[in-house]
């Protein structure tokens, strides 16, 4: 019996040719193995033969309609407009509601197409759709019979791209890319809860729309986790089925992760992973502008999504979207071990915008007189001019206290409508620019400090086109700064690197104290995309720039040391990355004191550096003082505790296994 992948390497060996040329091919290729020329013909004919199949194709791939102009005909509510396809139950129409003026896609069903198994898919889509109810997928509007009993269903109408044209045309980075793959399988995930399993996920399948929202379509051979098990399914498309539906297992969710990480694998490197036990990494096959990016977590997830194995894949679609998530936060991933070299790269991704806010509003009150109050080190009348500034700004938070109705129980009024309120006022405000700007910049970094990046980048855009009002070309410089360190905590370098750079020069020209904090940021974004040998030049600038300052930032200036050694170490001289960080961490313990949260990374990372050397009673001594100091200053679960909590337990299995 053949195997699953010599199967499927010879089908997409045979799809690639032309369909005249394929019957000879086969017959060349396996002379020794009728089996094996079966198996793939039966996937050839399953491929080509859509015919019981085409109403369940996306919208965009129907086959051209035949010419017939249905317009002043009506189903139903439905005024139909034209014909978007034909299939083998029926036809497809674009169709206006009468009263209501929405656009739908109207599914009707021809007749002598409703017996058998036909009429039971039909079915089974209106009752999967229904189900149904989640932003990403393609909604079921209505349900009904024609005037001549048949039935009908409307569905969302939408026009977009597949989702791997839509990234290539935008020309979509490796973020934007993985953005939309945990979009995807979110809405995945949630037809799994309802116990709906899809079968046939392909990019075409998933349809983006302009505004870059991905729709899921085509539930037409999906069934609940039940009726899988017990009807005969139609094959799903074979490129995108798991190895062991296409073996005739029944299928289950994990079907619908192995294809999921086939669409993963091909918006991140362009091509469906080959036909292996095992496929190469997708950054061994990727761009070489993305390689880099893909490295790592994101190999790792991809491969794991698409293992053989049922039992060695991701196990949900929600796990799919954690780990994703997990990436774009630049926390470590679940499906790559924590082992050698990955903590210290995850350093140089982790923010460094990220605040601790500990105690509500008084902290948020103090991180805005904090902003508005920055940099008042500057020449005397400019300093008069910040103060009254933070003033101003002060005296608009407090406004906004006391605008609270106190008869509201204290625990309602809700952080993140609290920031958003006083971004609203900031934009309101009858004041000058410069103090609406300073405004909303403080509503950026608290904001930055819950997490909630959305709206921290509105709030800076708005502040950069305040500044801009205000002629304070130091303040769009500081602002270009702060949209650098965004983009790079989502992990987009390039957009940083454009954002640092253009806020670099301003802040020459306006505020030269301020141009080692952009270089610094330019150094990690040119390291970022891959340009080592600049990154360290451009920050052994910034740090030679920021101590030349007589009231330099120990904090800034432990970063910097921080992310020299990373780089020193990326670049193969451990021996001088672990000085520089010795260093960093002393600054730490000296300047922020010996349980501030800085000194429990600069711990961590020390730990990775002696557990790589060998020495692991003092690893593991040093990540026990992480773990420490984190535990008694973060909630429980978070990220970063259980980050040490794995590197301890890592390290103590070595050393018992010694």
């Amino acid at each position: 019996m053949p195997s699953f992948q010599e199967i499927q390497s010879l089908f997409l060996e045979a799809l690639a040719r032309p369909a005249s040329e394929r019957d000879a091919f086969l017959h060349a290729t396996t002379a020794e193995s009728p089996a094996l020329r079966e198996a793939v013909r039966e996937l050839l004919d399953a491929d080509q033969d859509e015919t019981p199949f085409e109403l369940d194709r996306p919208l965009a791939r129907l086959p051209a309609p035949e010419p017939e102009d249905p317009r002043g005909r009506q189903i139903g509510p439905y005024h139909l407009d034209r014909v978007l396809g034909h299939g083998g139950m029926g036809t497809v129409y674009l169709a206006r509601h009468r009263d209501l003026g929405r656009l739908v896609a109207l599914k009707t069903v021809r007749d002598g197409a409703l017996a058998g198994s036909l009429r039971q898919r039909f079915d089974v889509e209106q009752r999967t759709l229904a189900r149904l109810e989640h932003p990403d997928i393609a909604r079921l509007y209505d349900v009904g019979l024609a005037a001549d009993g048949s039935p009908y269903f409307a569905m969302e109408y939408v026009q977009g791209l597949p989702v791997t044209a839509f990234a290539d045309g935008r020309g979509l980075g490796v973020p934007g890319r993985v953005r939309l793959m945990l979009r995807i399988a979110r809405a995945v995930a949630h037809a799994h809860a309802r116990f709906v399993i899809h079968l046939d996920l392909k990019p075409s399948n998933v349809l983006v729309t302009e505004s870059g929202a991905p729709r899921l379509l085509d539930f037409g051979i999906a069934a609940t986790l039940g009726e899988a098990q017990q009807r005969d399914l139609p094959r799903a498309t074979p490129s995108y089925a798991a190895p062991e539906t296409l073996r005739g297992a029944p299928p289950t969710a994990t079907a619908d992760v192995y294809a999921l990480g086939v669409m993963l694998y091909e918006l991140l490197c362009g091509t469906r992973p080959p036909a292996s036990e095992a496929p190469p990494l997708p950054s061994a096959l990727a761009p070489p502008g993305r390689r880099r990016q893909l490295r790592g977590d994101l190999d790792a997830i991809a491969l794991r999504a698409i293992a053989p194995e049922p039992e060695r894949r991701l196990p949900t679609a929600e796990a799919l979207a954690d780990d994703l998530e997990r990436y774009l936060g630049a926390v470590p991933v679940r499906s790559r071990p924590q082992t050698v070299g990955i903590r210290a790269s995850r350093f140089a991704r982790r923010n460094r915008l990220a605040l601790s806010i500990a105690g509500g509003f008084a902290v948020i009150l103090s991180l805005v007189v904090g902003a508005a109050g920055m940099r008042l080190q500057a020449e005397r009348d400019r300093a008069r001019q910040q103060a009254a500034r933070a003033e101003t700004v002060l005296g608009s938070v407090l406004g906004l206290f006391e605008s609270a109705d106190p008869r509201e129980d204290a625990a309602a009024l809700d952080v993140a409508a609290f920031l958003d309120r006083g971004a609203d006022r900031a934009r309101a405000m009858n004041a000058p620019p410069a103090d609406r700007a300073a405004l909303l910049t403080a509503m950026f970094r608290a904001n930055v400090g819950l997490g909630r990046d959305s709206a921290a980048r509105a709030a800076l855009a708005d502040a950069l086109a305040q500044y801009a009002a205000a002629g304070d070309d130091a303040g769009v410089g500081r602002t270009l700064v702060d949209l650098g360190w965004l983009d790079l905590r989502r992990g987009d370098a390039e957009a940083a690197h454009r954002q640092f750079a253009a806020g670099a020069e301003r802040l020459r020209r306006s505020e030269p104290a301020a141009v080692p904090g952009a270089t610094h940021g330019l150094a990690l974004a040119l390291n970022g995309i891959g340009r080592p040998e600049q990154a360290e030049e451009a920050l052994r600038e910034a740090l030679a720039g920021l101590q030349r300052l007589a009231d330099r930032s120990p904090r800034e200036e432990a970063n910097m040391l921080n992310d020299l050694g990373l780089i020193r170490h990326a670049r193969g001289d451990d021996a001088d990355a672990e000085r520089l960080l010795a260093n960093a961490l002393r600054l730490r313990r000296e300047a922020l004191g010996p349980d501030d949260l800085d000194v429990a990374s600069g711990l961590l990372l020390a730990g990775w550096f002696r557990q790589r050397a060998g020495d692991r009673p003092e690893a593991a001594s040093l990540y026990a003082e992480s773990l420490r100091i984190r535990r008694a200053r973060l909630p429980d679960g978070h990220p970063l505790i259980r980050e040490a909590q794995d590197a301890l337990a890592e390290v103590s299995e070595e050393r018992i296994a010694e």
